[in-house]
């Protein structure tokens, strides 16, 4: 709600631009990624994938029941690649009639296709060859292919690599440890979520501001600066709303829902 509201602030002040009621009511209730085809006004664009994610989220206990019956690493090696393949199929194709039959857009089908690998992943990495694979130059690899797609490729394509980076910092080598405990990091880590979703209003106004400026200021100064203005954007709605109402949350769950109190033994 936070994020739709600067969103809606920079579009009506900077862009004097009103979406209309009912594109505000979609994007405050995830539903415009649920259109075929897709809406292409978004109000805040990072919005489309919370759209999908829910979904991912009432699966996930019918997935766990079925990753949890797989004992076989034969079996999550040929279906992470085989998974992704197909992710990547459907979505060259996005467009054409045959996509839009399917249930769901793109954004459906990237959703849908890396939370299940990741899902794999994650039954992969319980394996005892991969606890004999991790660390170190396993993450420096896993981080080097995410870089080679994100630059050749779509970033779509990279979501199964970033999986991997994801798991792997869960059990990382002293080197990997080390970077991801580092001040600079762990605070990103803090903001990533308030940064996920303030990044695209920011960068918007500085690409309007770079379009529209005689100043003649060099491209990489404005993206500097939108890099700057996003963290300290996020920083600000982490801080202010973001964890306060986590918080709340917590104390309300725990009002509602207490915990039975644990008996002396």
């Amino acid at each position: 709600m936070i994020t739709i509201c600067i969103s809606l602030f920079i579009s009506i002040i900077v862009f004097g631009f009103w979406p209309g009621a009912l594109e505000v009511t979609r994007n405050i209730v995830f539903f415009d990624s649920w259109y075929v085809p897709p809406i292409a006004r978004h109000i805040n664009v990072p919005v489309w994938s919370l759209g999908v994610e829910w979904m991912g989220y009432l699966a996930f206990p019918w997935l766990c029941w079925l990753l949890l019956s797989i004992r076989s690493f034969r079996v999550v090696a040929i279906l992470v690649p085989t998974i992704l393949a197909l992710e990547i199929f459907l979505l060259s194709i996005n467009g054409t009639p045959i996509m839009a039959a399917i249930a769901g857009t793109e954004a459906f089908v990237r959703m849908a296709g890396s939370f299940f690998v990741g899902c794999l992943l994650w039954v992969g990495f319980q394996h005892p060859i991969s606890r004999s694979l991790s660390g170190d130059w396993l993450m420096l690899a896993a981080i080097c292919a995410a870089t080679i797609v994100l630059l050749v490729a779509d970033t779509a394509y990279s979501l199964g690599v970033l999986a991997c980076i994801v798991l792997l910092a869960a059990r990382p080598g002293p080197a990997t440890a080390m970077v991801l405990g580092s001040p600079v990091c762990m605070f990103l880590g803090r903001i990533s979520f308030s940064l996920y979703m303030v990044h695209y209003p920011i960068v918007r106004v500085f690409y309007f501001l770079q379009l529209n400026t005689s100043a003649g200021l060099p491209s990489g100064l404005f993206s500097a600066a939108a890099v700057a203005a996003a963290i300290l954007t996020a920083t600000l709605v982490c801080v202010l709303a973001e964890e306060p109402l986590r918080r709340f949350g917590r104390a309300l769950t725990r009002m509602v829902f207490p915990l039975p109190k644990a008996r002396a033994v």
